[in-house]
């Protein structure tokens, strides 16, 4: 038992590490997955070949339209002006009424709020990435805030999917497996939210004004310009 955990941690090492190394994923999944298969005392061809690429094909099947929806949704959003539109409503309707360095914190605490009615909506934490990335880009470029920062919201976005009864696909999986209700977990669910929702504006919001007091504002750098429809 004890070796076969190991086998575990450690096929999540290599992936882990080597992702931060800029290894593509499609080639550790499958290290990974020879590793613990032999720590866990498996053929590792078999464990391959049916296992791991049965799971793949499942986790492909179930999450391709989702993904393949939310990118075509991030896309129309971003070539109409749709997502530029609702930037500047968000800006006028409150940010603009802040004042000083509040602007940021109101500017963080509107994308956290949106994202996460978002996925109460029915929206699909992968959905919601897409879609709030070219209102952030907007917002963030409005108020001249650091651009490093702007992964640590999105990430926001899709961890908004840890709320009771979000329809999304965190939940419909574990529902379908476990027979469990929508609201399983509430109160754990509720608590995670909050830290998830309080801990993402109170960091990103800290982070970028200690950023801007130092002359840091927002640049493009390497990422392709959100198109303007101004």
């Amino acid at each position: 038992m004890a070796l076969g955990i190991l086998g575990i941690l450690i096929g999540f090492f290599i992936i882990l590490f080597f992702t931060f190394k800029n290894v593509n994923t499609i080639i550790l999944a499958p290290i990974a997955a020879v590793f613990v298969a032999i720590f866990n005392h498996l053929n590792p061809v078999e464990a391959f070949s049916s296992t791991y690429v049965g799971g793949v094909v499942s986790i492909i099947g179930m999450l391709l339209p989702v993904i393949m929806l939310g990118t075509i949704l991030g896309k129309v959003y971003t070539q109409t002006g749709a997502a530029l539109a609702l930037a500047d409503g968000f800006i006028k309707a409150f940010v603009d009424r802040a004042k000083g360095e509040n602007k940021v914190r109101v500017a963080v605490a509107v994308i956290v709020i949106v994202s996460f009615l978002l996925c109460l909506g029915g929206i699909d934490a992968f959905i919601v990435l897409f879609t709030t990335f070219p209102i952030v880009v907007r917002m963030w470029k409005k108020l001249n805030m650091p651009r490093k920062y702007i992964p640590g919201i999105l990430m926001c976005s899709t961890a908004a999917a840890v709320c009771p009864g979000a329809p999304v696909v965190q939940n419909i999986v574990p529902m379908s497996i476990l027979q469990t209700s929508p609201t399983s977990g509430l109160v754990p669910g509720i608590v995670a939210a909050a830290i998830i929702a309080i801990g993402t504006w109170a960091t990103i919001s800290r982070l970028c004004i200690k950023d801007m007091r130092k002359g840091a504002g927002f640049e493009y750098g390497d990422m392709p310009p959100v198109p303007e429809f101004d």
